[in-house]
């Protein structure tokens, strides 16, 4: 206990209660002037010392009954000695005060009146410091466990984009490889768009929310070297409406989807394939809507083991916006659609 007092008294804390303290002296003070009949020095004693008792029992309760008794849940140990700290030190503060009203019969008469009801009063007054601590801890509580949420958050966030961007890598250097084996000139083309990409993942994603345009710009990039790598069998298309200037985005929210279509359709299909993309933009909503053709032999595009890109969005989607966002993922035996809208407004 000698510890918790050091610790208190070279706290900051010290001048806010010092300040409590000295305004409920003055309060008392004007309080006492106005209803009774006791002279102003006998006024000004009575509540220094009505003050310094309160402090004795608030800071009793406050720093050993509670943290040894209340908080421990050794809860009838606890009330049993409240009372007996009530039982013992409202005599010796009725003391005091008697002592101090030497001079004034009036004040003698109302402590000799009223000396019962001083049992119930300092009850009362360390009860009120009890249910003051309840409600710091509950408030303390909640935001410890708030601020544990968002720690694990983004350490789930950061988790989850760590196991994304290699992903990406992988498919990205497939089709350099791709291109370099046929001696393509277009393999430098290539490499420019890789250098962007693998730009923008390592510098630019390290942050909650990224510009919206260097996302869509990210995905031109990749459709671009979709584009080079396989420039007659796919038929690409993508159209962007709206105005993305001012508006952020998570960083890689949408490439997944983007990346599966290519990755388990375009890629798995032996004739002809297409892909549409077109994203909205209006105020601060974003809707994507990706339209895929599908191979012809049955599969499951959600399912493969490739697809942790995809699944790894959908929880980021999750944890990040919330009922801010509405996916929808539908296919036949021909095309694969998702239609995503994202509410861009950020949580404040």
């Amino acid at each position: 206990m000698l510890e918790t007092i050091i610790s208190f008294l070279t706290s900051r804390k010290i001048g806010q209660h010092l300040l409590f303290w000295l305004f409920s002296y003055v309060f008392l003070c004007f309080m006492e002037y106005l209803t009774t009949r006791g002279t102003f020095h006998s006024i000004l004693l009575k509540q220094l010392i009505n003050i310094a008792f309160y402090a004795i029992m608030v800071y009793g309760n406050i720093y050993y009954l509670i943290p040894n008794f209340f908080r421990e849940k050794r809860y009838q140990s606890y009330f049993l000695i409240l009372v007996l700290y009530v039982l013992i030190i409202t005599p010796i503060f009725s003391f005091f005060l008697y002592i101090a009203a030497f001079d004034d019969p009036f004040q003698k008469a109302e402590l000799l009146k009223l000396k019962n009801y001083y049992y119930f009063f300092n009850l009362f007054i360390i009860g009120a410091s009890t249910v003051f601590v309840i409600i710091k801890d509950w408030i303390l509580q909640k935001r410890e466990k708030r601020e544990l949420e968002n720690r694990n958050m983004q350490t789930e966030l950061n988790f989850l984009k760590s196991q994304i961007n290699p992903h990406f890598l992988f498919n990205t250097l497939n089709s350099l490889y791709a291109l370099t084996l046929k001696k393509d000139d277009k393999a430098p083309d290539v490499v420019v768009k890789l250098s962007e990409m693998m730009r923008y993942m390592l510098y630019e994603c390290n942050e909650k929310y990224v510009p919206l345009e260097k996302e869509l710009n990210y995905l031109h990039n990749y459709i671009d070297l979709e584009q080079l790598r396989q420039p007659d069998r796919v038929q690409i298309k993508m159209t962007v409406k709206g105005d993305p200037s001012d508006l952020e985005i998570a960083p890689l929210i949408l490439i997944s989807f983007l990346e599966n279509a290519f990755k388990h359709g375009v890629s798995r299909s032996i004739g002809k394939a297409h892909v549409n993309v077109c994203i909205a933009i209006k105020d601060k909503n974003l809707n994507l809507e990706i339209e895929n053709s599908k191979p012809k032999q049955k599969t499951d595009q959600l399912k493969e083991p490739g697809g942790i890109g995809l699944q790894n969005t959908k929880k980021r989607l999750d944890l990040i916006y919330g009922g801010r966002h509405v996916l929808i993922i539908e296919e036949n035996s021909e095309i694969f659609t998702v239609d995503l809208s994202i509410n861009l407004t950020q949580d404040s």
